[in-house]
């Protein structure tokens, strides 16, 4: 799927923003960082996007099978060209944070790197609300990709001062005013996931925040 910013901003936002809602994986514990990752996938109803839950389409979820660091990896899977399915790796325990107490953020994946899939997508409040006014979309073609230490294994890392000038060209969607963005390192985040939305398979892990990296069920 060929993404554009009117695409990511009439329909992928509003996907996004859906499964930010509900939780479709048991909830798990944060560990002593405080970050810790659930599985969200599924196919969105066009007309309200509620997310139909894990099917055929997508599927989120932990495996011991394939894993970087530990003994997990979160595997993300889309099966169908279908727009409205997505994968994700939601990051839970960052709300309520300024963009720049994020620093560099990091995940490292198995499979190819597809166009923007995968990527981070942030949720961000410009003015006190706890509403989300915006999102920057920070995907692995964005950054140049490192070795992670492992056969099959790389990293997508973004640099802060990235993230702050709204990663790279159209990459930053307002919600109020689409033909402007901005982002400052005092916003305040909303959400943080990472995600597919282009057929394929990756594995998710070491997934880095404010210097912190995650990719276990108990958040360690």
């Amino acid at each position: 799927m060929v993404m554009t910013k009117t695409h990511l901003g009439k329909v992928l936002v509003a996907a996004v923003s859906a499964i930010l809602v509900g939780v479709l994986a048991t909830p798990v514990s944060a560990g002593t960082s405080g970050i810790s990752l659930k599985g969200q996938a599924g196919r969105f109803n066009t007309t309200t996007f509620q997310a139909l839950g894990n099917s055929t389409d997508a599927q989120a979820s932990w495996t011991n099978k394939v894993a970087l660091d530990g003994k997990f990896s979160m595997f993300l899977e889309k099966t169908t060209n279908d727009q409205f399915a997505f994968a994700a790796a939601v990051v839970d325990g960052v709300e309520g944070r300024t963009v720049g107490s994020l620093g560099d953020l990091a995940f490292s994946f198995t499979g190819v790197c597809n166009g923007g899939s995968p990527r981070f997508n942030l949720f961000f409040d410009t003015n006190g609300d706890g509403q989300a006014d915006g999102i920057v979309f920070l995907g692995c073609n964005n950054v140049t990709l490192t070795p992670a230490g492992a056969p099959g294994w790389q990293t997508a890392t973004f640099p802060n001062a990235l993230i702050v000038a709204g990663g790279v060209g159209g990459s930053c969607y307002d919600f109020n005013n689409p033909a402007t963005c901005s982002v400052s390192a005092s916003s305040t985040v909303t959400s943080l996931s990472v995600l597919i939305d282009i057929v394929g398979s990756n594995n998710i892990d070491r997934v880095t925040v404010a210097g912190v990296a995650t990719g276990e069920p108990n958040g360690d």
